[in-house]
């Protein structure tokens, strides 16, 4: 509970930088800046090997050995880290970038240095069940992070002040993670089982899924600063931004569902199949909601929040609009196919999205960015092949029995009250956002009613939710 309230609260404080970002930097610092992190997420993940899962199951098992496996784990990321830093300055000299954007990536080094070892020493904490603690650093940092960053900005800092707060911030968490566990783990005397060669051979599996993911979520940003201009870097980012934020719904409702998978699979895995359909037809009502409501929203949204400056990140966040449609179901195959014993598949299916995904943004960007003069437009339609891919070899391997008359039926439903969502909603796309999304928003539920879509889970849910809603009212209507 303590993690989840954490994640609530530094997802909340992000979308203060998310807004001021953008306005501050503009699209060029925006993008240089993107380039420098999603650089160091990909050399981050494959410093850390896997290392992240590993120590905090084994902590888990032995606490014993958590001071001691925590060191060996610090020396082997270190190790990788040094030795990928060539291949980071080969990648650089190829790219041709600007000593502005070289000396960003340097201080963003700095930076995820100091996060692989407090990464580390979060694992640790992890597997010592010291949640609390985890949550307490991550949202004291979060707010330093932002209020040194509004701060700086707001007196006429740039994008070179703020990398040099991420990194100093960054830091000053990796201290606090380790004073907390020479604090917590004060008694692991226990030297560790696994060091050098035989920890990344122990923990090299965990390194194939991790990595797929961040490779997939990251190298489309890379291509578009080989093809195009920072400035649709930033186009791209806070596009991507916004994208990122509309996962954050099917992320907290199949959190509180994953245990009940797991737990199903291993005792009545025969209720499986009802449970994952009743999932997927749930989460696509919302994903056609949310999707196409971004859609509708996008010109007036980036426009009003970041100024005509973004008027690039427009047409990007529209596409992107279409590709959480498909996002919300790739996610629920994701977290049924881990809960039940699938991880592996999952890891394979992010190798062919993330193999796929390159030669489709290397022709989409080349051609959005001499067609349109917006390269950013080519990574989000790539978006839509790999997630569609996801999709399809998804559930013929994972869930089969989706293909199913109730499945259809659902589908065409939401197609259908998705075209009336847009029919009413994009005439109006250049109000303001709130006007456009609310008639919107009207329009798709109440077709979505009359087509009688929602089965006896979603009512039933639905009862419960409005009533609790006015359980929490009439108390304050009427105070003791």
């Amino acid at each position: 509970m303590a993690i989840l309230g954490s994640q609530v609260a530094t997802w909340i404080l992000s979308s203060v930088l998310l807004v001021v970002l953008p306005r501050f930097l503009g699209p060029d610092g925006l993008g240089q800046f993107r380039v420098s992190t999603s650089l160091w997420a990909i050399v981050s993940v494959v410093a850390t090997f896997g290392t992240g899962a590993f120590v905090t199951v084994e902590v888990a098992k032995r606490r014993t050995q958590a001071r001691s496996l925590g060191r060996e784990v610090i020396k082997v990321r270190l190790l990788v880290f040094v030795l990928l830093l060539p291949f980071v300055a080969i990648f650089a000299v190829v790219a041709k970038y600007e000593n502005r954007l070289l000396l960003i990536i340097g201080i963003g080094a700095v930076g995820a240095l100091f996060g692989l070892i407090g990464n580390s020493e979060r694992a640790v904490l992890f597997g010592s069940e010291q949640m609390g603690a985890v949550g307490k650093i991550d949202i004291a940092n979060e707010v330093l992070l932002v209020v040194a960053i509004v701060a700086a900005l707001a007196l006429g800092a740039g994008v070179i002040v703020m990398s040099w707060i991420g990194a100093a911030v960054t830091a000053l968490s990796a201290i606090m993670f380790v004073r907390i566990v020479r604090s917590v783990a004060s008694s692991s005397t226990e030297d560790s089982l696994f060091s050098g060669v035989r920890l990344m051979k122990a923990s090299a599996p965990y390194l194939f899924a991790d990595a797929m993911v961040i490779i997939y979520l990251q190298v489309d940003t890379l291509v578009i600063s080989l093809i195009a201009t920072e400035r649709e870097v930033g186009w791209y980012t806070t596009a991507d931004s916004i994208f990122g934020s509309l996962l954050f719904v099917p992320a907290v409702l199949l959190t509180a569902v994953f245990p009940r998978v797991a737990r199903l699979h291993s005792e009545a895995p025969e209720d499986v199949p009802k449970l994952i359909s009743q999932a997927f037809q749930t989460m696509l009502v919302f994903g056609v909601w949310i999707g196409l409501g971004t859609v509708v929203v996008s010109a007036s949204l980036t426009s009003t929040l970041f100024g005509n400056e973004y008027s690039g990140s427009a047409a990007v966040l529209a596409i992107f609009g279409v590709v959480a449609i498909l996002s919300y179901q790739t996610i629920v195959l994701a977290q049924f196919a881990i809960a039940s014993g699938r991880a592996r598949f999952i890891g394979y299916l992010m190798l062919a999205a993330t193999i796929a995904s390159i030669p489709l943004d290397l022709v989409l960007v080349r051609w959005s960015h001499n067609r349109y003069g917006n390269g950013a437009i080519g990574a989000a339609l790539a978006y839509i092949g790999t997630e569609a891919i996801q999709i399809g070899i998804g559930v013929t391997v994972v869930a089969p029995y989706i293909f199913r008359r109730s499945t259809y039926l659902r589908v065409l439903r939401c197609a259908i009250s998705g075209g009336a969502m847009l029919a009413a909603g994009w005439p109006l796309r250049s109000e303001p956002f709130v006007l456009s999304g609310a008639v919107a928003t009207v329009v798709y539920f109440v077709v979505f009613l009359l087509l009688r879509s929602p089965d006896h889970f979603e009512r039933d849910a639905a009862r419960q939710g409005w009533g609790k809603v006015l359980a929490r009212v009439r108390p304050a209507r009427n105070p003791a």
